[in-house]
């Protein structure tokens, strides 16, 4: 459950940093729009993540209708940090068995190459950007 909530507070906060506009999916089955609300919405633009942050929040409120019950002050991090702090928690809520049963049941349905293995892929070694090795 941890590790869903951790995941998804970092997909927020990767698509509100996102330079592409979005605009939220609308749906019209079963559901009453909310009631337009005279909430001032904050400018926001890549370089400034806590109005980014701001825009989220009150977009949340205004789609599901809520009103926010106190003020939360977002705390910022960088990628390093969100890494780190993804990685221990997968590493907290993962017992390295069930990561070794989840591995060979993943590779005999052939979802994940032969050798594969999930420790490996997230070390740091094999996330920087790598050089490419060329004769000239």
């Amino acid at each position: 459950m941890r590790l869903r909530v951790a995941a998804l507070a970092a997909a927020v906060l990767l698509a509100a940093c996102s330079t592409a506009p979005s605009t939220p999916p609308q749906s019209n089955i079963g559901s009453v729009p909310p009631e337009p609300t005279a909430t001032a919405v904050p400018s926001a633009t890549a370089a400034d993540p806590t109005a980014v942050y701001a825009l989220v929040a009150t977009q949340v409120e205004a789609i599901r209708g809520l009103q926010p019950t106190t003020a939360v002050a977002p705390v910022l991090i960088d990628q390093a940090t969100l890494t780190k702090n993804l990685t221990a928690d997968f590493d907290r809520t993962n017992p390295p068995a069930a990561v070794a049963i989840n591995e060979r049941e993943l590779i005999g349905l052939g979802l994940l190459p032969a050798g594969s293995s999930f420790s490996r892929a997230r070390s740091p070694a094999t996330t920087r950007p790598r050089r490419s090795s060329s004769s000239s």
